[in-house]
């Protein structure tokens, strides 16, 4: 089974759930629930956002060598939101400070439309499995046209970072395949597919992907750098002590709640 066709698979299930909201959240990571409520009344009660999304902080300890990498959004302040009233604004801030979104809360009925008509119609263009990359860009531009997003950086999954070369290798591979042979129509596709929706013609379309896709490479680059010295600019105001306070804080959580079974 495809990527593609799990989350289609996953689509079905998610129409079938009574509420107006849906979310991601990692088979391991239970204990966020509270503040997912907390999300969920924000949105009930903020009918002109899309989602409210947090991140994924990751550290690798070797030999007590730690090296964090995140995205520079986690250096700003803890909460913010995308809420420029015009939605080319809220594209263009939000892919010049594009960062890697772990958990979202969503509005349900975008979300299916986003996996039932535009993903379909994206995945023809392409003559290979669908870059992961680009199912997140085109479901984060989609979003973000549709509505205003908060930010909230004291949700993140922190997890421990093995670098695996060989999946390191494969996502190379099939990125340059992307960007070799179909980027240009996936690209020409999802500005048609838009433009259909908002005021903006393919071509501001297109020049908006391709900010989002220099942001995401300049995520990739940072997060696989694997020198300490050139994430400096990106830790900033980020204490590791507190990042591996959290770790065990979860750990020591999620060992006493298996205990307890």
């Amino acid at each position: 089974m495809s990527y593609i066709d799990k989350l289609q698979k996953a689509m079905k299930t998610v129409k079938k759930q009574t509420n107006i909201f849906t979310t991601f959240v990692a088979d391991d990571d239970f204990f966020i629930v509270e503040k997912l409520i907390e999300y969920k009344f924000f949105l009930e009660e903020n009918s002109d956002y899309s989602a409210i999304q947090g991140g994924h902080v990751s550290f690798w300890q070797e030999e007590g060598r730690h090296l964090l990498y995140v995205s520079h959004q986690y250096a700003m302040k803890k909460e913010y939101k995308i809420d420029q009233e015009n939605n080319k604004e809220r594209a263009e801030y939000y892919f010049h400070n594009y960062f890697n979104v772990f958990y979202a809360l969503t509005r349900k009925d975008l979300i299916i439309h986003y996996f039932e008509t535009i993903l379909p119609a994206l995945h023809q263009v392409l003559d290979c499995e669908l870059y992961i990359d680009l199912i997140e860009v085109s479901q984060a531009c989609f979003l973000v046209f549709a509505g205003k997003i908060k930010i909230d950086k004291s949700i993140a999954m922190y997890r421990e970072f093995i670098p695996d070369s060989v999946a390191h290798a494969e996502m190379v591979r099939i990125s340059q395949l992307v960007a070799e042979n179909s980027l240009t129509a996936w690209k020409a596709e999802f500005s048609t597919l838009l433009s259909k929706k908002i005021n903006l013609s393919t071509l501001e379309l297109s020049e908006l992907l391709d900010i989002a896709m220099i942001g995401v490479q300049e995520f990739q680059d940072n997060k696989n750098a694997g020198d300490r010295k050139n994430l400096r600019r990106i830790e900033k105001g980020i204490e590791m002590d507190h990042i591996k306070e959290q770790w065990q804080d979860i750990n020591k959580f999620i060992n006493a709640k298996i205990t307890s079974f």
